[in-house]
């Protein structure tokens, strides 16, 4: 993908690999743990930041599949 089909620049787009390894990292926490309230929390989080950042994840989805 390049930047102009992002429509963004090279700052939005290192904010936006950040977005995704928080994901990422976030996920990872939330299979390893046990705790059904820390889970509970880990997927607070996780709808939290895919509500902001609905609008470019949605058209990056396209590409990721």
């Amino acid at each position: 993908m390049m930047y102009k089909d992002m429509k963004c620049d090279p700052a939005e787009t290192s904010r936006r690999v950040s977005v995704v390894v928080r994901l990422n990292l976030l996920w990872n926490k939330r299979n390893k743990t046990e705790d059904r309230q820390k889970v509970k929390r880990i997927d607070r989080e996780i709808n939290r930041i895919r509500a902001e950042e609905s609008g470019w994840l949605r058209e990056a989805a396209y590409f990721l599949y």
